[in-house]
């Protein structure tokens, strides 16, 4: 019995300290990359490319909000103001393209190279289609 209580001591003990070493690592951490002063001359964009309308655009409300909601935490990061530009690329292959290549307007970089794919569409298999699929493949 004495030994249990003795175990249960210990175990307390080693979480205590560990919480506390976890919010001291936090705080550390908090302090050198998240609360230096704001700069006023250096922005940083991060792009939005959701789709905002068409038939993903439900699914994509949620993600935009936790953006959103990261971005309302964090407004600044290692002293640089973040700035959420945002692009809808309708859940479409084809707006898509103008979509990504709007926000590369709104914040150019070099070497940026959009990817030469276009959409084919795919037949549907029924279920005498993937019998001989699966037959072939034996």
């Amino acid at each position: 019995m004495r030994l249990r209580k003795i175990a249960a001591a210990a175990a307390v003990a080693v979480l205590t300290v560990t919480m506390l070493a976890g919010c001291t690592t936090f705080d550390n951490f908090k302090e050198a990359f998240l609360q230096k002063e704001k700069s006023k001359d250096v922005t940083i964009q991060i792009g939005i490319y959701e789709p905002q309308s068409g038939a993903d655009s439900k699914t994509a409300e949620d993600e935009i909000k936790g953006i959103e909601l990261a971005h309302e935490v964090y407004p600044n990061v290692g002293g640089k103001i973040v700035e959420l530009v945002y692009s809808d690329n309708s859940s479409d292959m084809d707006a898509a393209e103008t979509a990504i290549q709007d926000l590369i307007a709104k914040n150019p970089f070099e070497n940026a190279v959009l990817p030469r794919t276009r959409y084919k569409k795919r037949d549907i298999w029924d279920a005498d289609t993937i019998r001989k699929a699966l037959d072939a493949c034996d």
